[in-house]
């Protein structure tokens, strides 16, 4: 029995999957992009969420911090770094909310019990669980325990995933996902590695590697205007979806600014500036898109 770092467990979901699923989120990623979502999810360990406004000064956490000086600290990721030691003592004691734990250790069944009270939407809707992050093939075996025992109750299952990952890890988990939710950031190998850390040859690669194999898939590119909103952009994804077998749809993921408040709870100074794209944006890439595939579903939400 494996166990692993879940983040958040999401139901009634209707943006992650076809039908009403439970997102169950998993920790730990290789890719640092620089307009992460989801911040608090990028390491595998618990961190500590601080919402000042949220605060009622009760002390507690401060008397509980072996340094006496929790919020302080929390407010500051320098800080964090020198003075903290994982010890969480603080969020345990905050009664307001302001101080959180985003992490939690779970067993697939403890995940799965989860998921199975949503059982009668999938039944109506078509829909079951998926599994995203962070990067879900990061915690492997958890992650695959999981699909499997879902699996075995019969929910059908998705995986949101960067695609980089050990294509020895995709084979053995293939036969346990219905549909992947393929996340393409940029086409460019030199780029994608600028503002993701890592380059996108594996992650094509592996794209090439699941079409091969049959599996369904999903390609969800992320959409910002000054990054990747342009034709050339435009073209490298449709050439890409011109080569591949077993597409589904194409989905057009708009950038959002949710990340800041995040990254604001991690005590990180500054914001992402990246602008959030119009339904007018949206609309012409999907037609710019649509004018160079081979009948390829192309939408945004």
């Amino acid at each position: 029995m494996h166990k692993g770092q879940v983040f958040d467990i999401q139901h009634f979901s209707t943006h992650d999957g076809p039908g009403i699923r439970t997102s169950v989120f998993l920790k730990a990623c290789p890719l640092r992009c620089t307009w992460c979502h989801n911040p608090e999810s990028q390491e595998i360990h618990p961190v500590v969420l601080f919402s000042p406004e949220l605060c009622i000064d009760c002390q507690s956490c401060e008397k509980a911090c072996p340094h006496q000086n929790a919020r302080e600290v929390l407010c500051d990721a320098e800080k964090r770094k020198k003075f903290c030691n994982d010890c969480y003592l603080c969020a345990d004691v905050c009664t307001s909310g302001a101080i959180e734990l985003s992490g939690n250790l779970m067993s697939a069944e403890e995940v799965l019990a989860e998921v199975e009270k949503d059982r009668v939407f999938y039944e109506n809707s078509g829909g079951g669980l998926t599994l995203t992050g962070g990067e879900p093939f990061y915690q492997f075996e958890f992650c695959l325990e999981i699909l499997k025992k879902a699996k075995l109750k019969g929910f059908h299952t998705c995986i949101e995933t960067s695609g980089f990952v050990s294509k020895n890890f995709l084979a053995e988990a293939i036969p346990f996902i219905d549909l992947f939710l393929w996340d393409i950031k940029l086409t460019d190998n030199e780029t994608h590695k600028f503002y993701t850390g890592v380059a996108f040859d594996t992650i094509v690669e592996n794209l090439k590697f699941i079409d091969r194999q049959n599996s369904k898939f999903l390609i969800r590119a992320l959409m910002i205007p000054e990054i990747n909103m342009n034709e050339e952009h435009y073209k490298h994804l449709a050439d890409l979806c011109n080569k591949l077998r077993n597409l589904y749809k194409l989905e057009l993921m708009p950038y959002h600014e949710y990340g800041n408040s995040k990254l604001q709870k991690l005590g990180i100074e500054g914001k992402n500036t990246f602008t959030v794209p119009t339904p007018e944006n949206l609309d012409i890439a999907k037609d710019s898109i649509l004018k160079l595939t081979n009948q390829v579903d192309v939408f945004w939400n």
